[in-house]
């Protein structure tokens, strides 16, 4: 004989669970004007799931007596499999069936077992026209006030919701509250009631359960709403459920009533959940992924400093991030102590440029010491007004201020900490080796250049000396930072130019980013370093396309002059 539904899922060994969906499964029940009835089932599954849907009338059971086969009051009996999809965190599949012969007016319900559930049922209203037609008009002038009121009167006429749910009648108030902005956001129809429902129950629990509940009740929602969370973010799940519970208790910054406000918050979770366990390798990646959170300005003041030294000053030890303000507050710190502090050992910048076949910048200087003639030449001469900004270099300052080697920038301020352009370099590189001027008459082929502007004649004497080629055939690079790789480029040549020979201080040391060095600029930087001219950071990298400030070029230019002899 053939056993019965339930008797047969049992058998199968499928654990049973009453009351209420796993969280791993999700269903969702609605009957249109036309009498069909549609049972949504989505899981996280990652096999081949078979699911048998019993549609059946309100009040018919199912039994589970060995060998039974009739089941008094079933409408249809469907089957559907879940096959995981690859792209998708949850797989759906829709089993449909013709209810109407209940009736307008009345409720169904159906039953369904297979892969997590045991005779889970779920129950829809097939409602007549003027019941539907009521329930759409109030949900369109639903406010908090009324919405309790609105889901008792239609209950079981426009839609079936379990009022009788914990959640609901010890939260009634923030419930109803969270329904009524669901309702509005999503513009709903009474075939949205039951989702959206259970979708402010949950919001409802988030805001109230306990650390160890917030992440499964997080893949509840998530399902509801059709959001899949990525396997890294489930990875790092007890992170993002500990930066969870700290947004929430905040209620005025982080609402949770609504679907938007459920992203919004779940968003600054991940990234205050991974950044709590970022290494610095990956920090830098997470803040810059997670900027439209953080809105992290990596241009002005970040870009005039080691983007590495930032990230060592931000990741986590024993203080964890607990919101984004803390996260911006630490980020903004760590860029201001920074353009206080000399570089640690070849400095650089945060941010990129973009390099090329000849010219750029380098990195800050490692070496050459403050001598006693550069302590003395701070003399009468009026000095930037800006210059303690990089206290660390003032004396670098003062003394190519004193040889006319650089000037401010009009207004008595020398800018220390901005990056300096490709054209910027070039002009103090040239004032400071003093080849012979360039004939008038060269001419030149880059199109980003104008004859008539200040650069012209530093740019036409790197040319002739073969200093620079530009970053390629036809474009100089007006307006580009320079980056470390082009500022070794740029000194190397012109040191050939002169016919100087670069001591050689060290051994040659080699860096861990080698490979990302372009080809043109690996014998400059090679021969820098070993002349102490240039060095890399903590980290073992020399980071070629970070750019160069203002001050790391007054160190820069007088460590080659004095080493070439030339001071």
């Amino acid at each position: 004989m053939k056993k019965s539904f339930v008797a047969a899922i049992t058998a199968m060994g499928i654990c049973t669970y009453a009351g209420a969906v796993m969280a791993q499964t999700e269903i969702n029940a609605s009957v249109d004007k036309n009498g069909i009835m549609s049972v949504e089932i989505i899981s996280d599954a990652d096999k081949k799931q078979l699911y048998t849907v019993y549609f059946l009338e309100e009040n018919a059971q199912l039994s589970d007596n060995e060998g039974t086969s009739v089941i008094e009051g079933m409408i249809k009996l469907e089957q559907a499999e879940l096959i995981p999809d690859e792209e998708s965190r949850y797989n759906k599949a829709t089993i449909r069936a013709n209810v109407s012969a209940v009736g307008a007016g009345n409720v169904c319900k159906a039953v369904i077992g297979g892969g997590e559930l045991t005779a889970e049922t779920v129950k829809a209203v097939f409602p007549d026209e003027a019941s539907a037609q009521s329930a759409l008009s109030a949900l369109g002038s639903i406010t908090q006030t009324n919405a309790g009121a609105v889901l008792s009167e239609h209950q079981n006429k426009a839609w079936t919701v379990d009022l009788s749910d914990e959640t609901y009648t010890q939260y009634q108030s923030e419930v109803n509250n969270s329904f009524a902005q669901l309702v509005k956001e999503q513009n709903a129809t009474p075939d949205d009631v039951s989702r959206l429902f259970s979708v402010a129950l949950d919001l409802t629990r988030l805001k109230k359960c306990m650390e160890s509940e917030v992440f499964d009740t997080i893949l509840s929602v998530g399902q509801k709403i059709n959001e899949p969370l990525s396997t890294e973010i489930l990875a790092e799940k007890d992170s993002i459920a500990k930066a969870f519970v700290n947004l929430r208790a905040d209620a005025t910054l982080n609402p949770l009533y609504k679907i938007s406000d459920f992203k919004a918050i779940l968003r600054k979770s991940e990234a205050i959940g991974l950044l709590n366990d970022a290494t610095r390798e990956n920090l830098l990646s997470i803040l810059q992924t997670y900027n439209d959170v953080f809105v992290l300005d990596f241009n002005g003041a970040y870009a005039r400093v080691d983007s590495y030294e930032v990230v060592k000053k931000m990741v986590v030890n024993d203080n964890p991030y607990t919101s984004v303000a803390d996260v911006v507050s630490r980020f903004n710190n760590a860029v201001a102590s920074l353009l206080k502090t000399p570089p640690p050992t070849g400095g650089g910048g945060g941010g990129s440029s973009s390099g090329g076949s000849g010219g750029g910048v380098s990195a800050p200087v490692s070496g050459s010491g403050v001598t006693s003639e550069m302590v003395e030449s701070v003399d009468k001469t009026p000095r930037f007004t800006d210059i303690e900004e990089a206290s660390w270099a003032k004396p670098y300052i003062i003394y190519m201020q004193d040889r006319g080697i650089i000037s401010g920038d009009g207004d008595g301020r020398v800018r220390p900490n901005d990056s300096v352009k490709r054209e910027e370099f070039l002009k103090i590189l040239i004032e400071a080796m003093k080849p012979e001027e360039v004939e008038e008459d060269i001419e030149l082929t880059f199109t980003d250049t104008d004859e008539n502007q200040w650069y012209m004649k530093y740019i036409k004497t790197a040319v002739k000396y073969k200093i620079v080629n530009g970053i390629d055939e036809n474009t100089f690079g007006i307006g580009h930072q320079i980056t470390r790789q082009d500022a070794a480029v740029m000194i190397y040549r012109a040191v050939e130019a002169e016919q100087k020979i670069l001591n050689e201080q060290v051994m040659e040391q080699a860096f861990t980013d080698e490979e990302k060095i372009s080809d043109y600029a690996q014998n400059p930087i090679k021969t820098m370093q070993k002349a102490q001219i240039i060095s890399g950071y903590d980290s073992g990298e020399f980071l070629p396309l970070n750019p160069v400030t203002r001050a790391e070029s007054a160190k820069l230019i007088y460590s080659v002059l004095k080493n070439i002899n030339e001071l």
